[in-house]
């Protein structure tokens, strides 16, 4: 019984220990990439706001409203070669509202 506890505690640890070897790698993974994403959204785009686009901010805040959300999303302008219209995205745990200017 004592062996057979010692390879159970062993075989125990060896796995925590290489799934703690995965997890770590892809948690500063999902957070490179959601830097990578921010930083090409906030770098390459015109952000909504009470002083730009005073007038999309304002549908985009009485939306939120009448959806009854608690927060008001970040929207921006992107520039695009008319793919898509818009697009909502939730980005881990950030939530965007992306309108295409084609």
């Amino acid at each position: 019984m004592i062996i057979g506890g010692l390879v159970w505690l062993i075989l125990l640890l060896g796995t925590a220990f290489s799934i703690l070897l995965f997890l770590i790698p892809m948690g500063i993974a999902l957070w490179l990439s959601g830097k990578f994403f921010q930083a090409s959204i906030y770098g390459n785009s015109i952000m909504v706001s009470e002083n730009q686009y005073s007038k999309v901010h304002n549908i985009v805040k009485d939306t939120a409203n009448n959806l009854q959300l608690s927060y008001i999303p970040a929207t921006f302008f992107v520039s695009s070669d008319g793919m898509m219209n818009a697009v909502a995205i939730k980005f881990l745990s950030k939530k965007y509202v992306l309108l295409f200017s084609s």
